[in-house]
C-alpha cells in the first residue's frame, strides 16, 4: 500500500470517527444515550427483481452494513437517518449518520439507540458489468454504456436497509417515509 493511500485512509477514519463522536455528544446534550458501533464494510446491493427486467430503479438499492457488533438487528424497530453531508475523501460519496432503535427489554433496562456512521453513493447507475458504480449527475440525467445505450442514473434513497452483525445474522429493514425533524 502506498503512503499517500495509507495517508488518505487514516484521515478517512479519522474524519469518520470525529463525526460519530459530534453525533454522539449532540444525542447526548439533547438527552439521548446513543451507543456507537463500529462498521466493518458497508455497500450497496441490487435487488433482483422479480419480473427478470434488467431496469434499475431506485428501489431495487439496499444499503448494506456489517457491524462489529453481537446486537440482534431484529430488535430494531425503526431506523432514522441523519441529512446527508459531503464525504470529503471520495468524489461524488456523501456521509450520514443511521440511528437504529430498540423496543425496551427487561436485559437492557430501556431502549436502546445505537449510532452507525454510513458512507454511500447519492447516485448510481449500472456498468456494463452489471457492477453499481457512483456517478455525480442528478437522478434525472442519463449516461451512456460502452454499446451506445443510455444508463439510468438513480438516486440511493436510502429506504432498505440490510444490517449483518459479527454472527453473521442478517436483518432487513425498510424506512416507509421520511419525516423532517
Amino acid at each position: 500500500m502506498s503512503e499517500a493511500k495509507s495517508d488518505h485512509e487514516s484521515d478517512s477514519k479519522a474524519w469518520l470517527a470525529q463525526q460519530v463522536e459530534n453525533e454522539r455528544r449532540r444525542l447526548a446534550d439533547a438527552g439521548a444515550k446513543a451507543i456507537p458501533l463500529p462498521v466493518k464494510n458497508c455497500g450497496v446491493v441490487l435487488e433482483t427483481r422479480a419480473d427478470g427486467r434488467d431496469v434499475l430503479r431506485a428501489g431495487d438499492i439496499s444499503n448494506r452494513m456489517e457491524v462489529d457488533s453481537g446486537m440482534d438487528f431484529g430488535r430494531v424497530t425503526q431506523v432514522m437517518v441523519s441529512p446527508e453531508t459531503v464525504y470529503p475523501f471520495e468524489k461524488g460519496y456523501s456521509y450520514v449518520h443511521v440511528l437504529c432503535f430498540t423496543a425496551a427489554s427487561a436485559s437492557d433496562n430501556g431502549a436502546l439507540c445505537l449510532l452507525l456512521p454510513y458512507v454511500f453513493a447519492p447516485h448510481l447507475r449500472k456498468a456494463d458489468d452489471g457492477a453499481l458504480v457512483a456517478v455525480t449527475p442528478e437522478p434525472t440525467d442519463h449516461t451512456t454504456n460502452t454499446t451506445g445505450r443510455p444508463t439510468k442514473v438513480v438516486a440511493n434513497n436510502l429506504q432498505s436497509w440490510i444490517f449483518v452483525n459479527a454472527k453473521h445474522a442478517t436483518t432487513r429493514f425498510h424506512i416507509k417515509e421520511y419525516h423532517q425533524v
